[in-house]
């Protein structure tokens, strides 16, 4: 779906979510304007491959222990 069609979905999406006081989340995010267009209807959390790419499960646990060590150091 090209973003001139998804826009009007993605603003009733992200209004009805702030009525009911929900979060949320942005997936699929692949490029800078799709993003902009999210934060200009303040949507605050994302994930995509305009993030990164996924990994596999023992680098993801990886990366998770090496955050957990820095922060308790």
């Amino acid at each position: 779906m090209r973003l001139e069609t998804a826009k009007p979905i993605v603003e009733l999406i992200i209004s009805m979510a702030r009525l009911f006081k929900l979060d949320v989340v942005a997936e699929g995010v692949e490029t800078q304007e799709q993003l902009d267009v999210l934060k200009s209807h303040d949507c605050q959390e994302y994930q995509g491959y305009f993030f990164e790419k996924p990994i596999e499960f023992s680098a993801f646990s990886n990366l998770l222990l090496s955050l957990v060590t820095k922060q308790a150091a």
